[in-house]
């Protein structure tokens, strides 16, 4: 599995488990800071993009890095939420994500 098929999955895992939990408060980064980073690529390969780049500079997991991702959109700034739906329903129908 790619790099970016990878960090797809996990904004799509986390995208799923986040809709099915309570709002976590405590984040291990800036909530804010990630969406300012979405902002500046509000695209589906800008989401993913932002998720391998937390993994990176954080030196965490990508599935953690999509958790953080997924949960700081849904929290901090809702108005992107559709782009994961979109990472979802594309990942999961098996088509790129970039």
């Amino acid at each position: 599995m790619t790099r970016l098929a990878a960090a797809a999955a996990a904004v799509t895992l986390a995208a799923f488990a986040v809709s099915c939990a309570p709002p976590a408060h405590a984040q291990p980064v800036n909530a804010s800071a990630v969406c300012a980073r979405v902002a500046m690529v509000p695209t589906i390969g800008g989401v993913v993009s932002a998720v391998i780049d937390l993994a990176d500079q954080a030196g965490i997991s990508e599935e953690r890095a999509g958790s953080v991702v997924a949960h700081a959109i849904l929290d901090q700034c809702p108005g992107y939420s559709a782009l994961l739906q979109r990472i979802v329903d594309r990942y999961a129908s098996g088509g790129m994500v970039a």
